[in-house]
């Protein structure tokens, strides 16, 4: 019977020292955009494609501050359960990658477990920095929420510093829109950058907004002026019963100086002193009938008196008058055009 050699104490304890002080990187997608459903709680949530840049954007705070995220076995603070620590963050394309650092056990855990990520409202670290909704840890579970995550895939660490370091803010930097490759190193400032802008630009469209709605304002008070300056005014009916009054004398007083007839004053009285024309000429300022008035002023009652002096005396007699009356107009009629050659 051959012998059977066991190895030495020591070589097993070097062994399961070289075991526990491996390390390894691996690439790891975290969370993808999507519906889910945490049965277990009761909740719904969706992922969005802002939602991953949000983590992205604070896992680069901590990691700029100092703040560590680890991997623990299971959702656990016990320092035991780590299994070693995230070194990097991006987002690729619908779902959030990870680069973690497994050491010890965790290499082997690599191959049997999944991730589920803790996501508390906010931390705040020993420098009073806050970060709002930041990945806290990145737990090894084996009953993940978000289903269909691919595996750990070892990378080496140089890709680290080459296009794994620029990916992450790809998307990001589309939305900005700056030429300027987003980095680690100063995404903050560009972020920072612009919403300044954006704030700028609310502020001026807010402005040219209030300046639109100014002028918008003053259109429609100079519309209801206009409006007001056209609107029939009301007239006083004691102010008609003047006003009528004293057109009534002027007419008469046309007629006594020989410049109308009493018929050509009853024609003015229908077109200026009836209710409704009166009222209309009193709401718009109408002066039509002063400027009748002043034309009719300037009749030559000689002239009328010999074209219509028979009549008007005709018409003013009582029945049964004499002739007299008549015969002298025609008569003082002839003279004056006599006189006139």
């Amino acid at each position: 019977m051959d012998a059977i050699t066991l190895p030495s104490p020591d070589s097993r304890m070097v062994s399961l020292s070289a075991d526990r002080d491996q390390k390894r990187l691996f690439r790891k997608p975290l969370i993808r955009t999507g519906s889910y459903v945490k049965e277990s709680e009761g909740l719904s949530f969706e992922v969005t494609p802002e939602t991953l840049s949000h983590f992205a954007i604070e896992f680069g705070r901590m990691h700029k501050n100092g703040v560590r995220v680890p991997v623990p076995l299971t959702h656990t603070n016990d320092p035991s359960a780590n299994q070693g620590w995230v070194k990097e963050v991006f987002v690729d394309g619908e779902e959030l990658i990870g680069i973690i650092e497994l050491a010890g056990e965790g290499v082997r855990l690599a191959n049997t477990t999944d991730v589920s990520i803790y996501v508390p409202p906010s931390i705040t670290d020993g420098k009073g920095n806050k970060y709002t909704r930041p990945i806290a840890h990145v737990a090894l579970v084996t009953d993940p929420v978000i289903p269909g995550l691919g595996p750990f895939e070892a990378v080496a660490a140089s890709r680290l510093t080459t296009k794994e370091k620029s990916m992450p803010f790809a998307k990001l930097q589309a939305a900005l829109g700056v030429k300027e490759e987003v980095t680690e190193a100063n995404v903050e400032t560009l972020v920072l950058s612009h919403i300044k802008t954006k704030d700028e630009e609310l502020k001026a469209t807010a402005k040219e907004l209030k300046t639109a709605q100014e002028e918008a304002s003053n259109k429609n008070k100079e519309l209801e002026a206009l409006q007001l300056s056209h609107k029939p005014r009301e007239v006083d009916p004691t102010m008609m019963d003047l006003v009528r009054d004293n057109r009534n004398m002027r007419l008469a007083n046309l007629v006594q100086a020989g410049r109308i007839t009493p018929a050509v004053k009853g024609e003015i009285e229908k077109a200026f002193l009836a209710e409704p024309e009166l009222k209309l000429s009193l709401q718009r300022a109408d002066r039509t009938f002063d400027k009748v008035c002043e034309i009719l002023m300037k009749n030559d009652p000689v002239e009328l008196r010999e074209i219509s002096g028979p009549q008007a005396v005709a018409l003013g007699r009582h029945e049964g008058e004499s002739d007299v009356l008549v015969k002298d107009a025609e008569r003082r009629a002839k003279d004056a055009k006599a006189l006139r050659g």
